[in-house]
């Protein structure tokens, strides 16, 4: 397993400053001890929440959004958005699963050496290409179910 340095400076900034900006009845549900440890963090590190974006369009970490968003869940989401969520990786894996078959029976040898038309292979494949660059286009499950949570945090 590869291992990943976590500029743990920028971390502790970034979550303190969201802090400030939570709602009261969301901030309340996050226990001290953790409130305690993010806010008593002295950093170097200089962020500055900006009002007129919303949380998932600040710049900021990766682990910070994975930091606030395990807090949400874990500590704020009511039991009906934890199911939403799980249903929403359920029914990702699944699309996931499902392209994924359906590509390894599109490209499998059998199905790529069929026929003799190299020409109408290449346009196929250009079309492929063209289709697989829409399909990366598409926001992924992460980058949806932060979104979710964050329009929670919005700016009531």
């Amino acid at each position: 397993m590869e291992k990943t340095a976590i500029n743990t400076d920028r971390l502790f900034v970034e979550t303190q400053e969201i802090f400030k900006y939570l709602d009261k009845k969301i901030y309340d549900k996050i226990p001290e001890k953790i409130k305690k440890i993010i806010n008593e963090y002295e950093g170097n590190y200089k962020f500055k929440y900006d009002i007129s974006k919303e949380l998932n369009e600040q710049d900021i970490l990766q682990e910070t959004k994975d930091l606030v968003v395990g807090i949400y869940y874990k500590y704020v989401a009511d039991e009906e958005s934890k199911k939403k969520i799980i249903n929403n990786i359920v029914e990702y894996e699944e699309i996931q699963l499902q392209r994924e078959k359906e590509l390894s029976e599109k490209y499998s040898v059998d199905n790529i050496f069929k026929g003799s038309d190299i020409e109408e292979r290449s346009r196929n494949n250009l079309n492929d290409n063209e289709s697989q660059l829409q399909i990366v286009k598409k926001d992924s499950l992460f980058k949806i179910i932060i979104n979710k949570i964050f329009s929670f945090f919005k700016k009531g």
